[in-house]
């Protein structure tokens, strides 16, 4: 599944099994730069997270357990 902003540019995609996201699931910026990529597993439970800013610089990595956020994450400055 994909989705766009008004100004055309991406604003995610994902695919969903069974109602989860499973694998890669993208989310970008109204300026096309990314800022979420989440690697979920095949039942869409855990994902390995990484977020940047609308520079495309990393500012946090850590996990989600379904759609929340979990254990030890490390935010950047």
């Amino acid at each position: 599944m994909q989705k766009t902003y008004p100004n055309g540019q991406k604003a995610y995609e994902v695919y969903f099994k069974d109602g989860e996201p499973v694998g890669e699931y993208k989310r970008y910026h109204d300026n096309g730069k990314m800022s979420a990529f989440i690697h979920y597993d095949d039942k869409g439970e855990w994902g390995n997270s990484k977020m940047y800013n609308d520079k495309g610089e990393l500012i946090a990595e850590g996990q989600y357990h379904r759609k929340l956020k979990t254990g030890h994450w490390i935010y950047y400055m």
